[in-house]
């Protein structure tokens, strides 16, 4: 009896101390804020998946991320296009670690207002290059007066070719990324390697 109450003890430690590697979560869009928005996260699992809804029930349903190639060895990008979304509503999701099999804590993001809304707000920033710190201090600003969308003038890093220069990009604005929709362009820095960039966001394309 002993033996199987430390047995049963083990189960539910482990269980509940596994932690989640999801992170790196974006925003993107392929078309405008309200149609084609996507949720991306950086993980080492295999079969990622998201639960969401507009409210904590998570209505909407379970649903397999598209997997894709990361860029470091073993680190895959996963990525969940929404249907159409309500203007002006709050989406509740958690993300499900297929590596560590257990849930993110249950996460938020606010969708855009309406398009015929005649007042909204955006923010315009970028040319961070390898300043993290600043990075950090501007895009907490930025998150603080909640824009309805953010375009990133691009000059993320210094060259844009290794691994770690992204890996401090986006350490340095994690909180930022993760709660607003942002529109990327390419910046000369970033250009050095244009496969590598183009393939961490999902943003409009337009004449190429």
């Amino acid at each position: 009896m002993r033996k199987k109450s430390i047995a049963i003890l083990f189960c539910i430690a482990f269980t509940f101390n596994v932690n989640a590697t999801i992170n790196q979560i974006r925003w993107g869009s392929t078309g405008d804020p309200l149609n084609g928005l996507t949720i991306t996260w950086s993980n080492n699992g295999s079969t990622d998946s998201i639960e969401w809804g507009y409210t904590t029930a998570y209505e909407k349903g379970h649903f397999s991320g598209t997997k894709r190639a990361g860029y470091s060895s073993g680190i895959s990008f996963f990525k969940y296009i929404f249907p159409t979304v309500t203007p002006n509503s709050t989406i509740y999701y958690k993300l499900y670690d297929s590596n560590g099999h257990s849930w993110t804590t249950q996460k938020t993001f606010t969708t855009a207002p309406d398009p015929n809304a005649n007042v909204y707000s955006f923010a315009a920033l970028g040319d961070c290059r390898d300043y993290p710190a600043t990075l950090t201090t501007i895009s907490n600003l930025v998150s603080a007066r909640k824009p309805a969308i953010t375009l990133f003038n691009g000059d993320l890093t210094l060259t844009g070719t290794s691994a770690s220069q992204y890996n401090t990009f986006f350490t340095a604005c994690s909180n930022f990324l993760q709660n607003n929709l942002v529109y990327h362009a390419e910046g000369n820095h970033d250009s050095y390697n244009t496969s590598l960039f183009s393939n961490l966001w999902d943003i409009p394309v337009t004449n190429g």
